[in-house]
């Protein structure tokens, strides 16, 4: 198994994705995101 990476989900095929026309608001709010803390926690999910 790799080591998991932040930004890992990009090298997957796009499936559902939609196209954004705005690449610029996207960084911007992928930006924003990027600084909430995480939904669920590392220990959280090893519970599971």
């Amino acid at each position: 198994m790799s080591e998991w990476q932040k930004s890992g989900w990009r090298h997957k095929p796009r499936v559902q994705m939609p196209d954004y026309t705005d690449a610029d608001a996207l960084h911007a709010v992928e930006a924003q995101l990027g600084k909430y803390p995480p939904l669920v926690f590392a220990g959280e999910a090893r519970r599971l």
